[in-house]
């Protein structure tokens, strides 16, 4: 979910964006699996992050003012995330600075905003499913960590099977 305002459109958390859940569509995943195997093809294995964009147009369930108000009550609850993430400890002692994180991140999920703006992004995937445009594909660790946090995936997981799956074969 990319965040900084109206007027400033950013996709990376380094530069402020929030990181929001969502429960995908079939249809948007199945667009997703045609993207990633497209973007693989000729390869044996392969993990893309891919990155869209829905175009909600009219079709919004929410107006610009609350949707603003509610992104920054979610805002003010990101703030220990990007304070923990900036905390040097992480490269002295990972294994303690992860769990702080990942404290942190659950209270951030838990925060009402946070339901509030989920809520916003999975009805507007299910009423634009048809407007949806994916625009980049990476697999920076930032995004490994935020997936992880987020969702309970441990992307590092398949993409080590798919590593070995590429030395057994």
């Amino acid at each position: 979910m990319a965040r900084a305002g109206f007027k400033d459109f950013r996709t990376n958390t380094f530069l402020g964006n929030l990181v929001f859940h969502a429960k995908l569509p079939s249809s948007v995943q199945a667009l997703a699996l045609k993207c990633g195997k497209t973007l693989g093809e000729g390869n044996d294995a392969y993990i893309f992050a891919l990155d869209a964009m829905v175009n909600v147009g009219d079709n919004k369930n929410i107006d610009d003012a609350r949707l603003k108000a509610e992104l920054d009550r979610a805002a003010d609850a990101w703030l220990p995330v990007q304070e923990v993430k900036r905390d040097d400890t992480r490269l002295t002692d990972f294994e303690a600075w992860t769990g702080r994180l990942e404290e942190v991140f659950a209270a951030y999920k838990a925060n009402p905003a946070y339901n509030k703006i989920t809520d916003i992004i999975e009805h507007s995937l299910n009423a634009n499913k048809d407007a949806l445009v994916f625009h980049e594909s990476n697999s920076c660790p930032e995004f490994w960590e935020n997936t992880r946090l987020a969702t309970g995936l441990n992307v590092a997981v398949p993409l080590l099977k798919s590593a070995q799956s590429l030395v057994d074969h």
